[in-house]
């Protein structure tokens, strides 16, 4: 009995608060169901702002059974040979970084370096747009155009945008989110197709 316990002390004392083996949480459930992976139910928790915590079951009946936790008076770490836990914030760091980020290392997102772009949950970053000089593309909205930067945000975080299409302006230039890659030669324009 006490070599049990002393294996549960150890596996408790190495692990982080992303991948805790061996221990279940006394109440604040919030919902539960099945997944194929402890990753799977990590990454069901980062979609629910409430749930600060999850515990997953690794054999048993419950076996594969992800329960979502909010904290709570009555919550305590308690435990559990057939389950592990994860908690925030932990958790959403180890999660996909934004769009125009990268993951640098398992809990850190960094922003991309200047001229290199990526989207959500991207590990690294790169040249997205390939650059086409005198041309405008076709399916871009009416209306006042933003700078670069805020553009190509943008169109990386909508899986549709087929690039960026800039109106050479005196002052700043003016970019447009386009919905698809087609472009038409036009001076006093420059477009982006985007190939990320």
């Amino acid at each position: 009995m006490v070599s049990l316990l002393w294996v549960l002390m150890v596996g408790v004392v190495l692990a982080d608060d992303c991948d805790v083996p061996l221990i279940d949480i006394t109440f604040g459930g919030i919902a539960s169901s099945k997944t194929d992976t402890f990753e799977e139910c990590k990454a069901l928790c980062r979609d629910v702002d409430e749930c600060e915590a999850v515990v997953y079951h690794t054999w048993g009946l419950l076996n594969k059974s992800c329960f979502l936790k909010n904290t709570g008076l009555l919550q305590f770490r308690i435990p559990n040979p057939f389950t592990k836990a994860a908690f925030k914030p932990c958790l959403s760091l180890e999660g996909p970084c934004k769009a125009g980020e990268y993951k640098e290392s398992r809990l850190v997102c960094r922003e991309c370096p200047a001229g290199t772009f990526s989207r959500a949950g991207a590990s690294e970053c790169s040249k997205c747009f390939k650059q086409v000089e005198n041309a405008k593309m076709k399916s871009i909205p009416a209306g006042d155009g933003t700078s670069f930067e805020k553009a190509a945000q943008a169109c990386l975080e909508d899986v549709e945008c087929g690039g960026v299409a800039c109106q050479k302006k005196k002052g700043a230039d003016q970019c447009f989110v386009a919905s698809g890659s087609e472009y038409a030669k036009q001076k006093a324009w420059y477009s982006f197709i985007n190939e990320c």
